[in-house]
Order: structure tokens, then sequence, then C-alpha cells
């Protein structure tokens, strides 16, 4: 994803991949936030507001990376996960 940014078909995947992994583990889901995932979602949906595939894909990525993890959740509504994923729905 980074060496990609303004691809927003490799942002999309990316997001997506992201939104894959934490599916299924809190200890993924854990890992993934250490490593930055949660700002790579959050900054691929700040670089392209208009692309429904990476805001989709976003909004389900976060939404699984909080999944039983109130640090997490906490973490994504201080990097303006909230925000993000409101503007989301307006697409």
């Amino acid at each position: 994803m980074a060496a990609a940014p303004d691809d927003g078909d490799v942002q999309g995947n990316g997001v997506g991949a992201l939104w894959d992994l934490a599916e299924d583990s809190p200890a993924d889901r854990a890992a993934i936030a250490g490593a930055g995932g949660i700002e790579a979602v959050m900054g691929a949906m700040a670089a392209a507001p208009d692309a429904r595939t990476v805001q989709g894909n976003g909004c389900i990525a976060l939404t699984t990376l909080a999944h039983d993890s109130p640090a997490n959740g906490a973490a994504i509504a201080d990097a303006g996960g909230i925000e993000a994923v409101t503007g989301a729905i307006a697409l």
C-alpha cells in the first residue's frame, strides 16, 4: 500500500487484505494494529475519499479491527475513524 498510495485498486485490495487477516483472530487484530494497520486503513480512506471500494473495505476493516478489542476501538476513534466511517456512508 505504501508503494502505491495513489492507486485506488492497490489501496482497496490492501485494505481488503487487512480486513481478511483481522477477521478470525484477536491476536491477528492486535498484531495488525501494532504494525500500523489502523493508520494504513485510515490513510487509504483519506487519500481516496471518492473510491467506493477503498471506503467500503476500509469501513469493514475498521469494524473488524475493533471487534472485541476496546484498545483498537479507542485507537480507531482517536485516529478519526468515526468521521471516516460517517463520511464513507455518505457516498
